[in-house]
């Protein structure tokens, strides 16, 4: 019997898994024949085109893109050399990129190919259009597939280019292209640049298309770029008789004259349909099949092959699994020359144009025509014209046909060349095109595109997490926006605002959770909270003009952070608290009820009832700071309040409430990383961390307030503005029961005892001028007069299950992190009852966890200004956020979302899709306003004279190497066989000579020398802001301050510091300065400028001497530290460096303070600008380079101002055969060494 059993056990592991093992056959196989969609799309093309819809709008009516070379390339026009063509299809702005955005310095940004910059900005675009957060795909398998042929940008690898040295190899190699889109989005699917010329973007889409069907990625980006550097392609296509004397692409016209060349880039998002559906996008069109070959034995490299083309078509239909009558448009490769289109034309012909109806003919078109020949960006326009056709269901027109090309024999078949526009031909099936791209190396490319499946009707019913319980509760709508910037989050309003003026209809829900789910969370962050779409409107535009308004929270993240929640204690309870959350989202009234239900039978009354009764407004007794009161170390409550204000009942609610505010809090993604609670708040937090189930936690509850409520002895509480010292001195000299009952902040403490000891206790107070402030109750809660409830709490406390924290607990009992051994006893919380609550050390405490926002749970903020005040004294009030989740007597679904938009802005992404209150589905937003900026590398001089004498120097040694005679006789320009014989005999010396050489080469590599160079880039100034400018008095009549002065304030106004020179300098003088500065209200500079240390030049009075100056340079810094001042300090010399042998000898003094600045570099980079150094002799130029060079966007911190400009410090290699200086008898001489 036990075989039996055994072989069926058997039987049935087997036939399981020969069940999972045909389930994943099917799915491989089901994967392999998988269309793909087309999720999103972006593109710049030529004539302004910025988005698919610009495009759809220029080709639909015939718009011609076609102009001028462009202006700001260097290019020249009226050089004999350039063609006589003089137009194309061009991008504006193609040198225009977003560094900042994608984190790329200006010297990397200058140094990259412009294909590379557009690509990221357009991959940026394409996956928002998509729904897709760009930095949400990190980690994903997404690949990423372009195609690029254009080569031509940047200097040589071995040329000098010392404004873009080391950037080169990275910035113009083509598989960075796509290997850096990887890199910068995080994405770990396979990243491939293809060029294959003009078919690279349609070869691209093949390869994304076989990776997601074969199951190397789950999502790809693919599409192709071109951007001309330089017209030497113009130039040579001309030699070859290619080029269109307009610029223009006749495609298939009979006065086709050749090709005109154009830029753009384009990029579209894939993903396999089955899973595009599953996960809700919007399917733009369908990838139904493609493929490629090549051209092979042609008639000539560069000559089209019609049989080829025809292979191409029937494989991409026979991939797709359809016939060419299942096609109704071809978007063909149309260049316009001569040769090209008229085989083009013809394999149409031979494969689409036969077996049709000649009332149904297959119609031909080409954006070429529109936008000229787009390169390796060609196939992916293609493919966004024939989209966007088959979402409008109209065909545009080809342009410049005078008449159809007769060189083709169009009744060879049913192909209809589109000379105007026409709507789609009426089908019974989807419609369907194809897109030809042919490239110029032979490489065939086919993609056959069908019309979107019409998306699945979404029932509007609403979702059980977010729906709104009551109809009449106003639920704010949160519009989320960021920027990496502010100009950027300014500039995103603005365009947002824009769009939903344009967008009447689109529901202010719908764009909330678009805003929400489909935008990347950047640095700089905005929520604005609303209740409709005007007002909502209003805010979004006080955040486009920079002005403050209610409803707007702002702010920027941090780098890292934690999350600590601190629920409030009793006395914070009132009447009605959390019923507005209860009637609006369903999350909190099920926790509420899951509480009550346990909560109810303990406590024999109706919790949810005692909570939400109608009545007066409970008055929350607080402290001077406050502090909450009660059990929490504030209120204690007596017999003849209301029952809400009974301890057992008080308790009991408060914990029902926070409960479901925490699980309300989780439902949208927020959970902290530490809790701690005071007085009885940390019971809540407890059960949070995971110290009790919930039903046991209710019993601890249930029992702790019950106990206390019938056993301990009636007492007092009164709440001074005094320190723990303070209070503890005046306790030992009166003596008696009084005891300290909480530590709330520096200079806050609550008193709890007997209550005449409490009474004579603020009579001492009042009368020393403190602020004194009884606190309502008859009991003393955390003093000697709670041990008659400690014994029956502590084996109530037996009865329940304990078990060690999940979360991080800070213990009010000692203000330090929980042992987790001892908050699992019953002793812990019996102690945590009678002792003092130490909640100003659980504050400092937060610090050392590197918790950087709090949170307060709780129906009020009664905590919040006691954590503030905690946090002044460390000085981190700035660092650390606070907010608070309700506050009695304001709306509580404004102020609940305020609490979370005050997170997401500090850096943590509440998942805002559950608090609205109907379904919301995502819609078209504006994409991302990209702040860009001018990087353009251009030569400055041509190839040195001597180039070609060094490549005939190099080719002679390495003959000398190899010991090629033939080669070295050919170098030396030796004929005669006699002359062979002669190198024969001297090989050998010029071996050896060659060996010293090499020698001497490589130790000569390890030299390098420091010098100044000028500064190439562009010194783009940041947003304009005050600058704090410090000098002495004796230095205001100093022209050259002034006129510094002078230009920092045209560029945003200057704040003076004036320091008395007579005056000592050292850590006094330090915090002198902190506090003046402090008290100016000008710790929000764009920077400060320190003149200090310039001398005037014309005098020979110092106001400061050296040493003076720099420890007033010293404190100066130590000051801005301590006035926690934002901006950075840069410093100002005069002659402190010579930047070349016409310049003026070095002053050491000034020098001086250079060396202490690259010390202060390093050692406070976060406070640190950089040193500017003035000539000997300023000319009315310097002040503004000075303030342009503080003010610029640019990493230096070492400049040097001159009359030829700014100088920047570079290392560079010592040029060989270069000798040291020459040893001077004269002058002054330094010795160093031990």
């Amino acid at each position: 019997m036990a075989d039996n059993d055994r072989l069926v056990e058997y039987l049935r592991r087997v036939t399981a898994d020969l069940h999972q093992t045909r389930q994943r056959l099917r799915e491989v196989e089901s994967r392999g024949q998988d269309a793909v969609a087309v999720v999103g799309m972006a593109c710049r093309l030529p004539g302004g085109v910025t988005s698919p819809e610009d495009l759809w709008r220029l080709v639909v009516a015939g718009g011609d893109a076609v102009s001028g070379f462009p202006a700001d390339r260097g290019w020249s026009p009226g050089d004999p050399a350039t063609p006589h063509t003089r137009e194309g299809g061009f991008l504006s702005g193609a040198a225009d990129f977003d560094a900042g955005l994608f984190g790329i310095s200006p010297r990397e940004a200058t140094a990259m190919d412009p294909q590379q910059r557009l690509l990221l900005e357009t991959s940026w675009e394409a996956l928002e259009r998509a729904g897709l957060a760009p930095t949400s795909l990190r980690g994903t398998d997404t690949g990423v597939f372009v195609g690029m042929g254009n080569h031509d940008y940047g200097p040589r690898l071995d040329e000098e280019a010392e404004d873009v040295a080391g950037h080169v190899l990275t910035g113009t190699i083509a598989s960075i292209a796509s290997g850096r889109i990887a890199y910068t989005l995080g994405l770990e699917g396979p990243a491939i640049t293809i060029d294959t010329a003009c078919s690279s973007s349609l070869v691209a889409l093949h390869q994304a298309s076989q990776s997601l069907r074969d199951g190397d990625c789950s999502l790809a980006l693919a599409g192709g770029v071109a951007v001309m550097s330089h017209s030497g392609l113009f130039t040579e296509f001309h030699r070859q008789g290619g080029l269109a004397s307009d610029g223009r692409c006749k495609s298939f016209a009979d006065a086709a004259d050749g090709t005109g060349w154009g830029e753009g880039v384009g990029v579209l998002v894939l993903e396999r349909l089955s899973d595009a559906v599953r996960n809700g996008r919007r399917v733009l069109a369908v990838v139904r099949g493609s493929a490629v070959n090549q051209d092979g034995a042609s008639h000539g490299l560069t000559a089209p092959n019609g049989p080829a083309q025809q292979r191409v078509i029937r494989k991409a239909l026979a991939n797709a699994r359809l016939s060419t009558q299942d096609i109704d448009a071809v978007e063909a490769h149309g260049t316009g020359t001569r040769l090209g289109d008229p085989i083009e034309a013809q394999a149409l012909l031979a494969t689409y144009g036969q077996g049709r109806d000649p009332d149904r003919p297959l119609f031909l078109g080409s954006v070429k025509s529109n936008i000229a020949h787009t390169q390796a960006a060609s196939g992916v326009a293609g493919v966004i014209k024939m989209i966007l056709a088959m979402r409008h269901g109209v065909l545009p027109p080809t342009l410049h046909v005078n008449e159809p090309s007769t060189q083709v024999d169009w009744s060879a078949g049913a192909v209809e060349l589109l000379t105007e526009s026409r709507p789609w031909p009426e089908v019974d099936r989807p419609r369907r095109s194809a897109v030809s791209s042919f490239g110029i190396s032979g490489t065939n490319a086919h993609v056959v595109l069908e019309q979107a499946p019409e998306p699945e009707p979404v029932e509007d019913e609403p979702r059980s997490a977010s729906a709104a319980v009551s109809s009449a509760s106003s639920v704010p709508l949160p519009w989320v926006l960021s920027g990496r910037t502010v100009k950027a989050l300014r500039a995103q309003a603005a365009r947002l605002l824009d769009h939903v003026a344009a967008e009447p209809e689109v529901s202010p829900a719908d764009v909330a959770f678009s805003l929400a789910t489909t935008r990347a969370h950047l640095e700089h962050r905005a929520v604005i909270l609303g209740a409709d779409r005007a007002e909502l409107a209003a805010r979004l535009s006080a955040v486009a003009e920079g002005t403050e308004t209610p409803g707007v929270v702002i702010g920027t993240t941090r780098a890292t952070g934690r999350l600590a929640m601190m629920f409030t204690g009793q006395g914070s309870q009132y009447p009605a608290m959390g019923r507005a959350l209860y009637r609006t989202y369903p999350v909190f009234a099920a926790a509420f009820d899951e509480v009550c239900a346990e909560l109810d039978p303990l406590l024999g009354v109706s919790v949810r009832d005692l909570v939400f009764a109608d009545g007066g407004v409970a008055e929350t007794a607080a402290g001077p700071d406050g502090a909450s009161g009660g059990g929490s170390g504030g209120v204690a409550e007596t017999a003849a309040d209301r029952p809400l204000d009974r301890t057992d009942l008080a308790q009991a609610a408060l914990f029902t409430v926070e409960v479901a505010l925490s699980r309300l809090l989780a439902h949208v993604g927020i959970r902290p990383d530490v809790v701690l609670g005071h007085s009885f708040g940390e019971v809540v937090a407890a059960h949070l961390a995971g110290v009790w189930s919930l039903r046991d936690a209710c019993a601890v509850v249930a029992a702790r307030g019950g106990l206390v409520r019938r056993l301990a002895r009636p007492g007092a509480m009164v709440a001074v503005a005094a320190t723990e010292a303070e209070a503890a001195d005046h306790l030992a000299e009166v003596g008696g029961t009084l005891v300290i009952a909480a530590v709330n902040g520096p200079r806050s403490v609550v008193l709890s005892g007997d209550a005449d000891a409490v009474e004579e206790a603020a009579r001492y107070w009042r009368d020393r001028s403190r602020r004194v402030r009884p606190l309502r109750g008859g009991q003393a809660f955390h003093s000697p007069l709670m041990e008659p409830a400690v014994a029956a709490f502590t084996e109530a406390l037996r009865k329940v299950s304990f078990a060690a924290p999940e979360i991080p607990l800070i213990s009010t009992v000692t203000g330090r992190p929980v042992d987790p051994r001892a908050v699992t006893t019953p002793e812990y919380w019996a102690d945590q009852l009678r002792r003092p609550v130490r909640f100003a050390d659980a504050v400092r405490t937060l610090r050392e966890e590197s918790i950087t926002t709090i949170l307060e749970v709780g129906p009020d903020g009664v905590l919040t200004p006691m954590a503030r005040e905690v946090l002044d004294e460390q000085r981190a009030d700035e660092d650390v956020t606070v907010a608070v989740t309700l506050r009695q007597g304001w709306p509580e679904p404004d102020t609940f979302g305020a609490a979370l938009a005050a997170l997401h802005v500090r850096g943590l992404v509440p998942r805002w899709a559950g608090l609205l209150d109907a379904p919301a589905r995502q819609v078209p937003l504006p994409t991302y306003a990209f702040q860009r900026s001018r990087y353009w590398w251009g030569r400055s001089q041509g190839r040195d004279d001597d180039s070609m004498a060094t490549t005939l120097d190099a080719d002679f040694w390495d003959a000398v190497r190899c010991g090629d005679l033939s080669t070295l006789a050919e170098t030396l320009g030796l004929r005669a066989p006699d002359e062979h014989g002669a190198l024969t005999a001297l090989l050998p010396a010029l071996t050896e000579r060659a060996a010293r050489r090499r020698e001497l080469a490589e130790t000569a590599s390890w030299r390098h020398r420091s010098t100044w160079v000028p500064f190439a880039a562009d010194f783009a100034a940041r947003p304009a802001g005050r600058w704090l400018v410090v000098h002495t008095e004796g230095q205001a009549d100093d022209p050259d301050v002034s006129a510094i002065v002078d230009a920092l304030t045209d560029g945003g106004g200057v704040v003076p510091l004036v320091l008395d020179e007579s005056e000592s300098m050292g850590p006094a003088q330090a915090a002198r300065l902190a506090e003046a500065v402090r008290s100016r209200g000008d710790t929000e500079v764009a920077g400060v400028l320190s003149l200090l240390a310039l001398r005037d030049s014309s005098s020979a009075r110092d106001d400061l001497d050296t040493s003076t100056a720099l420890r007033a340079t010293t404190a100066l810094l130590q000051a801005l530290g301590e006035a926690r001042v934002r901006g950075p300090l840069w410093c100002v010399t005069r002659s402190a460096v010579s930047v070349g042998e016409s310049d003026a000898p070095v002053d050491p003094r000034q020098a001086l303070l250079w060396g202490w600045g690259r010390s202060a570099a390093r050692e406070h980079p976060d406070r640190w600008g950089g040193l500017v150094d003035l000539p000997a002799r300023p000319d009315g130029r310097t002040a503004g380079l000075v303030a342009g060079a503080v003010r610029g966007d640019h990493a230096e911190d070492e400049i040097a101002v001159r009359s030829s400009g700014r100088l920047v410090r570079r290392l560079r290699p010592v040029p060989d055969g270069s000798a040291s200086p020459p040893w001077r008898s004269d002058g002054a001489v330094v010795l160093t060494g031990d």
